[in-house]
């Protein structure tokens, strides 16, 4: 037990920071490396997945398993996303379609049987959007942080994740939250040997569609709190209020460690809600 979850850190560091450092040596050093995060962190998760579970097929029935195929078509957009660099209205599509096929792969069965009527197309539509602010948070993060900052943020923001889908009673959400923090930590360390290499473009959707889907995954078939799946949500926004208006013009160190301060704040709170959402009440002791 405790060697597969071993196994389900190590492989996707090692897996992530070996595509990293070798394509970012071919080519042209900007394209190479955004190709190297984005195939590193979807095939380092997927394979940490496998070291816990297996290969789960092509369509596995349980939606939690299909975190592999949205990690490896999140690599897809990114790969798309760094090859056709500043065609806005076809990353848009792309981001869409990766959105849509979250939601699609993940929540057919909620669909099905427990939505109702116009239900469905609020909760779908609202889903959808919010996949879309989170991607635009991440990039807007990329964007404005120094190549190692922003993956050492996210592997704050999944770990805390991944201690409150443990505290909702799913250990293997918690695990997979785990592998994805383990790819995005090789992603910083690499970072800070190769300061080129950064996370938007090319690993923004792995990190966007695996972060999502965990989330989703916790709330709608764990006991994960909506509070604290809004909360962890939004974290990477609060972190990124740490560097808008007169606090961007601060030392980038101060920056940086506000940013930290803000991200552990909201996360740490959502981290106690799953506790305290999931602590058995006096009755449960009692059987009534």
């Amino acid at each position: 037990m405790i060697q597969t979850a071993l196994l389900a850190i190590l492989l996707p560091a090692t897996i992530a920071g070996v595509f990293v450092l070798l394509l970012s040596r071919f080519g042209d050093p900007e394209r190479g490396s955004g190709l190297g995060v984005a195939l590193g962190l979807a095939f380092g998760f997927s394979a940490g997945q496998v070291a816990l579970v297996g290969w789960p097929g092509l369509l596995p029935v349980d939606a939690t398993y299909r975190l592999l195929h949205l990690a490896l078509a999140g690599a897809a957009v990114g790969v798309g996303e760094v090859l056709w660099k500043g065609k806005a209205p076809l990353l848009w599509a792309l981001r869409g379609a990766l959105a849509a096929l979250v939601l699609g792969l993940l929540l057919r069965s909620v669909m099905e049987h427990t939505w109702e009527g116009n239900e469905a197309v609020f909760w779908l539509a609202g889903l959808f959007v919010a996949v879309l602010v989170f991607a635009t948070v991440l990039e807007q993060l990329g964007r404005t942080t120094r190549g190692f900052e922003l993956p050492f943020l996210l592997v704050l923001l999944t770990s805390a994740g991944s201690g409150a889908l443990v505290l909702a009673h799913s250990a293997f959400l918690g695990q997979l939250g785990g592998a994805l923090a383990a790819a995005l930590g090789a992603v910083g360390v690499v970072a800070l040997i190769r300061p080129s290499i950064r996370l938007s473009p090319g690993g923004v959707p792995v990190v966007t569609a695996v972060y999502s889907a965990l989330l989703l995954c916790g709330y709608f078939f764990a006991t994960l709190p909506a509070s604290s799946a809004v909360l962890l949500w939004l974290a990477p926004g609060a972190a990124a209020l740490g560097g808008v208006g007169p606090l961007a013009k601060r030392p980038s160190w101060q920056v940086l460690v506000l940013r930290v301060v803000l991200l552990l704040i909201v996360a740490g709170v959502a981290v106690y809600l799953a506790y305290a959402g999931n602590v058995p009440s006096a009755g449960d002791d009692y059987g009534y």
